[in-house]
């Protein structure tokens, strides 16, 4: 997979890691906030909006959230990597080819 992409497609894999694993984290940081969130607010404070703030300045839901925040940013490099990999490469031939072609000689279009 990737041979016959500069630099046997390294950065293709650098990118699928940084988003597969920072939509991962993001999710069990999300798991670990709302079983937190809900835990307090519901079992301990009774559904109240105290219970509301007091789970929102628990420190382990303020840890989930930065967490999140972390593995958000590790998924937006990720999918920047993969729109500079795939603006980057000018030798994609599909890309080139469907460019080339005006868009009043394509079948079904409603210029032509």
């Amino acid at each position: 997979m990737g041979g016959d992409l500069p630099g046997n497609g390294w950065k293709w894999k650098w990118a699928m890691g940084l988003l597969n694993f920072g939509v991962i984290g993001m999710t069990v940081a999300l798991l670990i906030a709302g079983y937190e969130q809900s835990f307090i607010e519901r079992a301990v404070e009774g559904s109240t909006w105290g219970g509301y703030f007091t789970a929102q300045n628990h420190p382990w839901f303020q840890q989930a959230m930065h967490w999140r925040m972390l593995f958000g940013l590790m998924t937006f490099a990720g999918v920047t990597r993969i729109a500079r990999v795939n603006t980057g490469y000018p030798s994609c031939k599909l890309h080139s080819v469907v460019r080339s072609i005006p868009i009043h000689q394509l079948k079904g279009s409603p210029i032509g």
